[in-house]
């Protein structure tokens, strides 16, 4: 029986071997190569940031987000959607023919949603965080963001991607504040995987949430991390299509929405349409059942992983405990 399944391909870790020492040259170059090579996936200018949600606060940093400012997100967006807006702004979901500054589309586990008809906003932040691009995409929006530990399995990193020119040089400037923070960030970011703790009464995960939306910077370790992960893409590809691919040979439930194995896009999870007969060990989340992200569109669903966290011995045993249901 497959259980503890997991959201996101989480990576596994015992005890790595870390430099003590800040190395500014390596870490410029390996900056580049990110970047670079991200820049050459999506055809746009990359920034790189130590997480999705550092992102999130970079570019309400840019573009002055204050307290009497609102910042649309949907409905059920994860709590860390909510702890970085609400560090700047004031965070709404239900806003009805009303302008808020700033509006997140979250493209929830790699399908392609529309924002509510009734936002009205200027600013539209594209959240792809969890989605795994195959190739090239149009970037209409003027952000779009993407969370490396999500898609690749590092354990850091997320990117904005934004052709103005003038805001990637500002979100640049913010690469190089709190440079003491992102060492001690890692750090924690590593405790926290492998669950070990600090000596006071928080454990690592806390202290790392509480100062993420204030780290900005990456270190060589993490940066290492990241590039290595991101010269696996091929392997995460090839097992999310060949995930793809068994599925819809063997699931007899049908699923909320048609996946294709050479889209442009591929999710992190199948939806099934229709509730089983047990759930209690599978993955149920609220989902937008229409892809518009308004309230009265969610409902909970079963999701089925696909995803590089789940081995493909353990995906066959889950398909074939859910056709079993």
């Amino acid at each position: 029986m497959t259980t503890n399944l997991e959201i996101w391909p989480y990576p596994r870790i015992t005890s790595p071997t870390l430099a003590n020492e800040r190395n500014k040259s390596l870490e410029k170059k390996l900056y580049k190569e990110i970047e670079v090579f991200f820049s050459n996936k999506f055809k746009a200018n990359v920034v790189l940031f130590p997480s999705g949600r550092s992102c999130l606060s970079a570019i309400f940093r840019v573009e002055n987000a204050s307290r009497g400012d609102s910042i649309f997100a949907p409905p059920w967006s994860s709590h860390c959607v909510w702890d970085v807006i609400s560090r700047y702004s004031t965070p709404t979901s239900t806003h009805q023919d009303e302008k808020v500054k700033i509006a997140l589309n979250v493209h929830r586990y790699g399908y392609e949603h529309k924002l509510p008809s009734s936002i009205d906003t200027e600013i539209v932040i594209e959240d792809s965080v969890d989605t795994l691009f195959t190739k090239e995409k149009k970037h209409s929006s003027k952000y779009e963001i993407i969370s490396l530990p999500k898609v690749y399995s590092s354990l850091v990193g997320g990117l904005i991607i934004c052709n103005d020119t003038g805001v990637i040089n500002k979100l640049k400037e913010l690469q190089n504040e709190n440079i003491e923070l992102s060492t001690h960030q890692f750090k924690l970011r590593i405790r926290e995987l492998i669950k070990t703790f600090t000596d006071s009464s928080l454990n690592s995960f806390e202290k790392w949430y509480t100062n993420e939306w204030n780290n900005f910077n990456l270190d060589i370790n993490a940066l290492t991390n990241i590039k290595n992960c991101i010269d696996n893409e091929s392997n995460i590809l090839n097992n999310r299509r060949e995930k793809i691919i068994y599925l819809k040979e063997h699931l007899k439930y049908p699923l909320l929405f048609d996946i294709d194995e050479n889209s442009s896009r591929l999710p992190l999870h199948a939806i099934l349409k229709d509730s089983l007969s047990d759930q209690s060990s599978l993955l149920v989340r609220n989902i937008s059942t229409d892809l518009t992200n308004s309230y009265d569109s969610f409902a909970p669903k079963v999701l089925v992983p696909l995803h590089q966290g789940l081995a493909m011995d353990k995906f066959k045993e889950l398909i074939a405990r859910i056709n079993s249901l």
